[in-house]
């Protein structure tokens, strides 16, 4: 497959593999780039829609508190006026109007606490606009539900008759001792006050607060205008299925907004806050157009690189054209040159040849005017037993005579070795015999120079040429023998899985370890 590989590649110019790399690399980029914008604005949405709900519930949970603080001072409002007689004890006692502006103090400064009889005229006012004079609320629709028997109101939003501004109310019934409707106690919130809460809380741009009835009726709205008839239908068929909930809000035929609804609890009011998807997904175009501009700077980037590339391409493949002329002139001439070196090798090895076949052929020649000569010093020697400092000399002449012979010996033997004249006869040889014969044979030679001849015993047999083998340990030991001016010389084996391994160890000087050995 490696193989397969390599040959396609080779197949293919490396223009091509370029802009085949190119292709790729913008078709993988754009694939990157068009999930990564995907999934960006999938991100955006869900972040939106995170933070509606968040602000939907940050909403209802000031919605309560404040409708819950509203039913509070209301429930102390009437327990107050129980007490003094009823609402019409506020024209005439102090001490009713003075309860009913500590009751007020409980409540946010732009609310006002209102107390009307049962035809509906104010009787007292506290907190708000200042009350210049009375004025009657008998056709407010709060009012009408409550003669029509409700005890707790909320109201649906309305323009305040004394400052023209939007409001919503908080009222509760209160009876007189025989049952029947005594007057009403009623909390006004002003609409502006959400635009406070609205600052604080609001965590996306173009957001917007809305709180109406679950009848459908509205009570405000901050900052846009009061809700459409469309709308208010999405979100109640929403609140029938799911209290709390999250709904894609259509606006009209170009846009649409992202809304979360929560219920109240214990309480017939919704709350909603949305964002436009155009306004939640502000952030997400602002990045798109920015990872735009970013992406083609890469692709000019590329563009500037490739054309580099291709420029270094074809200069390269001009490159490459004259060298494989350069190439091919060298080639032959090598080829030339090669044809030479191997007609001279050839008759460098036939010299050789015939130097070792005529060295191998005339070994006996050679080798018979040293014997004669350590035969003459052998004999020399012997009539020089009277005179020891002649016979000393002739002891050296003999030995040095003998180191002739036996670099000679292994120049003929490689010789020999060369030309093919010997052949080994592989058989059986019992190393214990070779080993006890050798030490045999130089065990004079190294009691005369005061060295300790070693052997250690192997009962082992290999297979190899008894005479070569002998001789090749027959030379380790004369060296070990001839060089070794003190100490011991030891021969033995060691066992190498198949294969044995014979040493000879001496003693003699000039190496760091103090020790030397030769294997075979």
């Amino acid at each position: 497959m490696e193989g397969n590989r390599r040959a396609i590649l080779s197949r293919i110019s490396p223009r091509g593999l370029l802009l085949a790399t190119m292709a790729l690399f913008l078709s993988c980029f754009l694939i990157l780039g068009l999930l990564g914008t995907w999934m960006d604005y999938a991100g955006s949405l869900e972040q939106a829609q995170a933070e509606t709900g968040a602000l939907a519930d940050l909403l209802e949970e000031h919605v309560q508190r404040t409708v819950q603080v509203a039913d509070l001072s209301l429930q102390l409002t009437e327990g107050a006026l129980a007490v003094h007689g009823g609402p019409a004890a506020i024209t005439t006692s102090p001490q009713a109007r003075s309860d009913l502006a500590e009751i007020q103090s409980y409540l946010p400064a732009t609310a006002a606490l209102r107390v009307t009889d049962a035809e509906g005229n104010v009787l007292h006012v506290t907190g708000g606009v200042q009350w210049v004079k009375p004025f009657n609320i008998g056709d407010r629709p709060y009012f009408r539900e409550h003669l029509a028997g409700s005890g707790l109101v909320v109201g649906e939003g309305i323009l305040g008759r004394g400052t023209g501004n939007p409001i919503f109310t908080i009222s509760r019934r209160l009876n007189a001792p025989d049952g029947s409707m005594a007057g009403i106690a009623v909390v006004v919130f002003p609409v502006a006050m959400l635009e406070a809460f609205y600052e604080k809380a609001r965590t996306l741009p173009g957001s917007r607060i809305n709180l109406l009835r679950v009848d459908g009726r509205q009570m405000a709205g901050y900052p846009e205008k009061a809700l459409s008839d469309e709308q208010i239908r999405q979100i109640l068929k929403a609140h029938r299925d799911r209290p709390d909930g999250l709904i894609r809000e259509r606006r009209d035929k170009d846009s649409d907004s992202i809304l979360s609804y929560r219920s109240i609890e214990g309480l017939p009011l919704i709350v909603t806050a949305a964002v436009s998807t155009k306004d939640a997904l502000a952030p997400f175009y602002w990045r798109l157009r920015r990872n735009a501009v970013l992406g083609l700077l890469v692709v000019l980037a590329l563009a500037a690189i490739a054309a580099l590339a291709l420029q270094r391409i074809r200069a390269e493949e001009q490159a490459r054209r004259d060298l494989a002329i350069v190439n091919a002139t060298l080639e032959r001439r090598v080829v030339e040159r090669t044809a030479a070196l191997l007609t001279a090798r050839q008759e460098a090895e036939r010299a050789n040849e015939g130097k070792s076949r005529f060295l191998a052929a005339a070994s006996h020649d050679l080798r018979q005017p040293l014997q004669g000569a350590r035969l003459f010093l052998a004999v020399l020697g012997e009539r020089l037993k009277d005179r020891p400092a002649d016979q000393a000399i002739a002891n050296k002449a003999s030995e040095a005579l003998q180191g002739s012979q036996s670099l000679l010996n292994a120049l003929l033997d490689i010789s020999a070795l060369e030309a093919g004249v010997v052949t080994p006869k592989i058989g059986t040889v019992s190393v214990a015999e070779m080993l006890e014969h050798l030490c045999s044979e130089w065990e004079p030679q190294a009691a005369e120079k005061g060295l300790r001849l070693q052997v250690v015993p192997c009962r082992l047999h290999v297979q190899s040429d008894p005479v070569l083998l002998q001789r090749i340990v027959r030379n380790f030991l004369a060296n070990a023998v001839r060089y070794t001016q003190q100490g011991q010389i030891l021969l033995g084996c060691r066992r190498r899985g198949t294969h044995l391994r014979i040493d000879v160890c001496d003693t003699r000087p000039g190496h760091p370890a103090g020790r030397t050995a030769a294997h075979l």
